[in-house]
This record gives structure tokens, C-alpha cells and sequence, in this order.
């Protein structure tokens, strides 16, 4: 989709989807191949950049993705943003040029980015569904019309089987799993029955040591069949609009201790829930694992409230799913 002058100007963020026809081999060696993309123009000055890669990997086989991005200062260098493989995955240690930083699985251009290119190396033989660059644009306001807006849905929800981490056997752990709970819930929820220990597993990333990191967990949805990757989003429509196809939504909030009504944590810098549905009066169902228990998983949070913990505080930030 190309967007018009009028669209770029009160879009906060944007996702672009590169389907598999686009993902062909630009060059072909004994045991691998390279894509490498043209140059991307963004649409619109971007001040983050996020990709995650939808692929299904033989027993042998590893991706590498990689990308630069362009800034008033010129290209910087090829950053590996995430490397696949079926018993390894893993981000990369920060990197940092004149152009941008890369916080683990997040390029932020320094002085806001203009274009981008991707390169990915694949080992062997795999599968590549669908790339996704997930963008957030530089110093854009937040809009609380613009992110309450609906597709007037209510009293709507996907039946969904609670996960809750306060039950995982490892305690250490229960506090670092939000992710793989989240995404086990949407696993659940497609026929995919995977052990909760498993996705832990699955989904661990082996540079940070953690278990939230976005391209890594998209890579465990695609290994299981799921067709799932990061996108950005900007208001509560979008998310309606998923669930009107029946698909249930993984979104990232964070917000401070009073500012989110209910909230299965008092206060947070960045979690994951799954919104499930719209009550009578247009407010969010979710499942949020971080309840006490099963029958507190799945709760009801305040449209204006939820709002600004997803769209303000993490800039839309989101795994959609299909099949």
C-alpha cells in the first residue's frame, strides 16, 4: 500500500509486508543464497525500526537478516539485527554508528531515518512466508482521537483459554514470561498445543537472555505452523479490525502505577497481553497473565486507559497472527 500526502502527515506508525514473492534470491552460492532488498524509501521520517521474518526452517538450515538505514549523515554500515536457526536463535550485542543505535532487535536512526535496506542469508533450504518492517515516526504526537477510534464493535469476543505465569514451576521465571504466555495463548487458540516449558524454550533468546524479544518469538509461531509477525499500529480500530476476522491480537503496554484501571500489575515498563475482544461499552478484553491465578486472566481495561498504555506509551507495538 502506497500512502498519500494527507496519510503520512497523522500516521504515528506504519508496518510494510514483504510477501514471499519479493523474498528471491538476488545471489546463490554452494549451500546458501543472499536477498538483498533495493533501497526502501519509509514513509515518512522514522525514529525506530523493527523487522521480524515469518519462515518455516529444515532440520540444518539458519537465516541470518540484516539491514541498514540512511540519515542525513549518508548509509550506515549492515547491522545484524537476528539470527534462526531450529536450536539456536538469537539478537546481536547493541551497535552504534554515526547513523543509528540498535538496541537489540530495534534500529533507532539518530537523527531520524529517511530509507532502509534488509539483507538476509539463508543456510540450506527454508521456507520464507513474509518479512515485516514495523516503523514509529519521529517526534509524532500522541493522538487520543486517533487512537480510540473504532469500528463501532462491541460485545464481541474470541473465546481464548487462559495462561497464567504465576503458575509456572520455575519462580524465578514467572516475572519474565509474559511473551511466551501471550503467545502460547494464541497457539492454544489455533490448535497448535505446545507446553508452556516449551515456548519458554523456544523463544529464548541466546544474546540477551530473555524471552521477549519480537523477531525470536515470531520465528517460534512460523516454526509451529503460525503465520505471525511485528507490525505497528495506531489506533484501536486496527485491533478490531483483527478481531472481526477472528484473530486475536498480542500488543505490548506499559504504564505507570494508577494509570491503567484493574491491571493485573500495579506498574510496568513493557508487557505483553492479548486482546480478545470489546465489551458493551467499547472497553478491551484481554487475557493478561500476569493474574494471580486462571480466573483472573482474563480482565476488562478502559479503552482510554488502554489506549495510551499500548499506543502512547509502546508506539503500537504488536504481533498479528493468521494462519
Amino acid at each position: 500500500m502506497t500512502l498519500n500526502a494527507k496519510q503520512t502527515a497523522i500516521l504515528p506508525a506504519y508496518t510494510k509486508i514483504f510477501t514471499a514473492d519479493k523474498l528471491k534470491p538476488t545471489a546463490k552460492f554452494k549451500g546458501f543464497y543472499v536477498i538483498v532488498s533495493k533501497t526502501l524509501k519509509s514513509p515518512f521520517v522514522f525514529d525506530s525500526l523493527t523487522l521480524s521474518l515469518s519462515a518455516k526452517l529444515d532440520k540444518d538450515s539458519a537465516v541470518l537478516v540484516e539491514a541498514a538505514v540512511k540519515t542525513e549523515k549518508g548509509w550506515s554500515g549492515l547491522y545484524k539485527i537476528f539470527y534462526l536457526s531450529n536450536d539456536y536463535k538469537k539478537t546481536f550485542k547493541p551497535q552504534k554508528d554515526t547513523c543509528a543505535v540498535v538496541d537489540c532487535d530495534v534500529i533507532k536512526p539518530v537523527k531520524g531515518g529517511l530509507a532502509y535496506k534488509y539483507q538476509i542469508t539463508v543456510l540450506g533450504k527454508a521456507k520464507l512466508n513474509f518479512l515485516t518492517a514495523a516503523f514509529t515516526k519521529a517526534c509524532a504526537p500522541y493522538d487520543p482521537i486517533l487512537a480510540q477510534d473504532t469500528l463501532e464493535l462491541k460485545d464481541f469476543e474470541i473465546p481464548l483459554s487462559p495462561v497464567c505465569r504465576e503458575q509456572y514451576p520455575d519462580k524465578n521465571l514467572r516475572g519474565k514470561i509474559c511473551s511466551p504466555c501471550a503467545l502460547k495463548t494464541v497457539l492454544d487458540y489455533y490448535g497448535k498445543k505446545v507446553p508452556l516449558q516449551d515456548v519458554v524454550k523456544g523463544v529464548y533468546d541466546q544474546e540477551a537472555k530473555i524471552c521477549g524479544t519480537w523477531p525470536l518469538n515470531t520465528a517460534f509461531a512460523s516454526q509451529q505452523g503460525l503465520a505471525m509477525g511485528v507490525v505497528r499500529c495506531c489506533s484501536l480500530a486496527q485491533a478490531e479490525g483483527e478481531l472481526y476476522k477472528g484473530r486475536p491480537l498480542i500488543v505490548s503496554i506499559a504504564y505507570k502505577e494508577g494509570k491503567l484501571k484493574n491491571a493485573a500489575v500495579k506498574s510496568t515498563e513493557g508487557h505483553l497481553v492479548v486482546i480478545c475482544g470489546i465489551d458493551k461499552q467499547g472497553d478491551i478484553i484481554v487475557m493478561d497473565s500476569a493474574a494471580k491465578d486462571e480466573k483472573s486472566v482474563r480482565r476488562i481495561y478502559n479503552r482510554k486507559q488502554f489506549a495510551a498504555a499500548w499506543l502512547k506509551n509502546k508506539k503500537g507495538i504488536a504481533y498479528a497472527i493468521g494462519e
